[in-house]
């Protein structure tokens, strides 16, 4: 039952990305330092989110390794 669960939400996922990209299709101008670009707007989108979670990841991962050494340490004694 979990495995249908989980397919039906994954199509959905699908679906709703595919019907964003096709709304935010536009092209929009970028300004780099060294000079623009024509990228569509859902790729620019897309790309912030992953650069976003990415950051977010980075970090809380020395945290988490701290914690994780903190853990052992206290483990072993």
């Amino acid at each position: 039952m979990m495995k249908i669960f989980l397919f039906i939400f994954t199509l959905a996922i699908l679906v709703l990305g595919a019907s964003f990209t096709l709304l935010n299709a536009d092209p929009v101008q970028v300004n780099y330092y060294f000079g623009t670009a024509d990228i569509a707007l859902s790729v620019i989108l897309v790309g912030t989110l992953v650069t976003g979670a990415l950051i977010g990841v980075s970090a809380t991962m020395g945290k988490l390794l701290s914690l994780k050494l903190q853990v052992s340490k206290l483990r072993r004694s």
